[in-house]
């Protein structure tokens, strides 16, 4: 692996995560079919007066005046806007003024300025602040001016531009109130008419979604306006009120509560599923680069074993928006919302992604796989799944521990978490593993919001305790007052809200029973401590995981050789055995007589060699002859004596009746022997198509095995059969691994 390509690839992931993540925000976009807009009467909103009085002033600047107030109804009833609109008048051009706010919770002093002028039925020349519009336009219906102006006076004067070059005498003056507004609903109308009609979008329901085979345009539309959106940004004051991520009190609880109340969908299931199988393709592309295909299919396969397990859990308890998602180089993630938010539930959904791969892997490593591919999975399974286990956010491990300790048990989580950092360390020193450490230091980075958390909370459970909020709103500004005491004046908004929707979900869980919390902490404790007895397996499983080819090839050699040194003479010669059909075992009435034809007493590894085979012809040139053929070498091969002689009489003439031994086992003596001596010897069989003797040591009182080699003509001392057998083991052994 080199940086170069894992810089490649960390790039290429954070260069597609915008896109995936606007993919699934636009499949789950639902928009009204149709607007019902009326007059209504102003009202008095100190949390957007402030906000839209600089604006109000510069439009008036410019000649517009306020008309009227102006209210959405959307159908379904669930998707009406809640924004407030104002409706300002412009008293010499037929051009009108519509003025919404608050703006998103990360700019939330942000407001939306559009400016609409109507040539004839239907088709409109506007321009906007912002690009707001998620799907373009129909030429029929609006004619674009521009958008993204950095104040109000830049994009009236290219309004009035667009206005001039269309034919400033066509457009249609503005009537009263209820003629804007009908004329506006119209318009609206028709728009989304038009958006269904392009193929844009499409009916669901009363609501209109995005037509799935459009995501991938729109996605990519919406981040080109998002880059817009921030060059127009760029163009204010560093000190302009719309760049300010903090926001007053109500105005925040406004934009709050406003968000609470829209209706969220999921994406179609297709959408889903493309979004996941492209995930999982992403997934394996990269990590293919930076760790090999091998590695990379071990931990697609772990991921996804274990984001099934949280999926299905949370599918099984009817968790709402469920998905599953690849994060490449990271992991996964499976997510949803909880319909009845339940501690007991929550524990068994962040069990359910753990428990089963690190079972399914512990399994595998005590079994003892032999198989590269098998080990290699076993040991991530168990890897990933106990650290997943682990007690901190945002790991599974933290969520159990959350569902089993309310938060306001702040220093039993904290020590816990203090235990879990400490088992990382250790996991990083023993294994020698660097993600144990850096998820350490990531945990350590993130325990200053974890702290401000739980201060929070505590602090509202003794103001709650005092005041009694009566309702969800009333939670949520006691919450917003207490963040203002709490937090820094920079705080943004939507960290206040993070904030606040996290006390809100403690808040809401129905705790766990004493004899269920017992029991899901009895098996969490279990659980973290399973891991601990298959530590030693881990670390052997790893090491072999990351040898090289040449080191594997060794590696697997040397578990060969102490394989074989535990294995029956009778055991290695079946192995060896190339037939398709083994001989049966000698009869002893033929051992008997092979005694009596050798002279002496057979040597134990022989017999027990004819005891489990009558012979042995064995791919890797060593055959042993059966019980009846093994006769001194003159009667087995009769003209080998004088070919022998010739060839001594040409490499030894100064003794041509005696055949030269290389010796270890008498050292200091000669071990040649004479031709005579050697043609009265027992040809057990060959080995290398040399004959291979049985030679008897009457002064060791053993016998020898020895090899008569004719080119060169001298004996070779062999080891004892058994180790011979091993030997040519070991030597088929080698012949069947791949080539470096």
């Amino acid at each position: 692996m080199s940086w170069e390509l894992l810089g490649v690839a960390v790039v290429l992931v954070f260069a597609l995560a915008p896109l995936v993540t606007r993919v699934r925000e636009l499949a789950s976009l639902r928009f009204p079919s149709r607007i019902e807009r009326r007059p209504t009467a102003p009202r008095l909103q100190a949390a957007v007066d402030d906000m839209l009085r600089p604006v109000e002033a510069e439009l008036a600047e410019l000649g517009f005046r306020f008309s009227h107030a102006a209210e959405l109804r959307g159908t379904p009833r669930s998707l009406s806007p809640w924004q407030p609109v104002r409706v300002y008048t412009h008293h010499h051009y037929p051009l009108i003024a519509q003025l919404m706010a608050p703006g998103p919770v990360e700019l939330p002093n942000l407001h939306l300025l559009v400016m609409l002028a109507q040539v004839r039925e239907g088709l409109m020349v506007a321009s906007a602040n912002l690009p707001w519009s998620v799907v373009p336009p129909d030429p029929l219906v609006l004619h674009a001016a521009g958008e993204g102006f950095a104040n109000a006076k830049q994009q009236f004067d290219v309004q009035l531009a667009a206005m001039h070059a269309e034919g400033l005498p066509d457009f249609l003056p503005w009537g009263g109130r209820e003629d804007i507004e009908a004329r506006l609903t119209q318009y609206e109308n028709r728009t989304a008419e038009a958006s269904v009609a392009q193929g844009w979008c499409r009916a669901d329901g009363e609501a209109l979604a995005v037509a799935p085979r459009r995501l991938p345009a729109l996605a990519w539309r919406t981040l080109q306006r998002s880059r817009h959106l921030r060059a127009v940004l760029r163009q204010l004051p560093a000190d302009a009120p719309a760049l300010k991520t903090q926001a007053p009190l109500e105005r925040g609880l406004l934009i709050f509560v406003a968000g609470k109340a829209v209706t969220r969908s999921s994406p179609p299931p297709q959408v889903q599923w493309a979004l996941y199988a492209g995930s999982c393709a992403l997934f394996l592309l990269l990590a293919a680069l930076v760790f090999g295909f091998s590695f990379a299919s071990a931990l697609l396969v772990v991921v996804a074993l274990h984001e099934a397990g949280h999926y299905l859990a949370m599918r099984a308890f009817g968790y709402r928006r469920t998905q599953m998602l690849m994060l490449p180089l990271i992991g996964g993630v499976a997510f949803g919302e909880e319909s009845r938010p339940n501690a007991w539930h929550r524990a068994l959904v962040g069990l359910a992604g753990p428990v089963p791969g690190l079972l399914i892997g512990l399994a595998l490593l005590w079994a003892e796989v032999s198989q590269p591919e098998l080990s290699l999975l076993a040991w991530l399974m168990v890897l990933i799944n106990a650290l997943n286990l682990l007690p901190f956010h945002p790991l599974d491990g933290g969520h159990v521990l959350e569902a089993l300790l309310p938060a306001r048990q702040a220093v039993v989580r904290c020590a816990l978490e203090a235990v879990a950092l400490a088992g990382l360390v250790g996991l990083w020193w023993l294994l020698d593993a660097p993600v144990a450490l850096l998820l350490a230091m990531l945990r350590v980075l993130t325990w200053r919001s974890m702290w401000r958390q739980l201060q929070f909370e505590r602090w509202y459970r003794r103001a709650a305790a005092r005041t009694k909020p009566g309702d969800a709103k009333a939670v949520a500004r006691q919450s917003f007052q207490l963040l203002d005491k709490l937090l820094p004046r920079r705080a943004s908004l939507a960290q206040r809200i993070r904030m606040v929707d996290q006390l809100i979900a403690h808040l809401r869980y129905r705790p766990m029973g004493a004899a269920r919390g017992a029991g899901v902490a009895l098996a969490y404790v279990a659980l973290l401590c399973l891991p601990l007895a298959a530590v030693p397996d881990l670390a052997r499983s790893m090491h072999a995981s990351f040898l090289s080819e040449a080191e594997k090839q060794t590696q697997m050699l040397a578990d060969v050789q102490t394989r074989v040194r535990t294995m029956a003479v009778g055991d290695l010669v079946r192995a060896l055995e190339s037939r398709t059909a083994a001989p049966p075992p000698a009869s002893e009435l033929a051992l008997t007589s092979l005694a009596h034809r050798t002279g002496d007493a057979l040597p134990d590894d022989v017999r027990r060699l004819y005891s489990a085979q009558d012979g042995l012809q064995s791919d890797t040139g060593l055959e042993l002859y059966p019980v009846a053929d093994v006769r001194v070498l003159r009667e087995n091969r009769p003209r080998l004596a004088s070919q022998l002689g010739r060839q001594l009489q040409e490499l030894h003439p100064q003794r041509p009746t005696h055949v030269p031994m290389a010796c270890t086992s008498s050292t200091g003596r000669n071990c040649g022997h004479g031709l005579d001596e050697v043609l009265s010897w027992p040809q057990l069989g060959t080995l290398q198509d040399q004959p291979v003797l049985l030679h008897p040591d009457h002064a060791a009182g053993r016998w020898r095995l020895v090899m008569l080699q004719t080119q060169p003509m001298e004996l070779v001392e062999l080891p004892t059969l058994r180790e011979l057998l091993q030997a040519q083991f070991m030597v088929r052994a080698a012949a069947a691994l791949p080539p470096r």
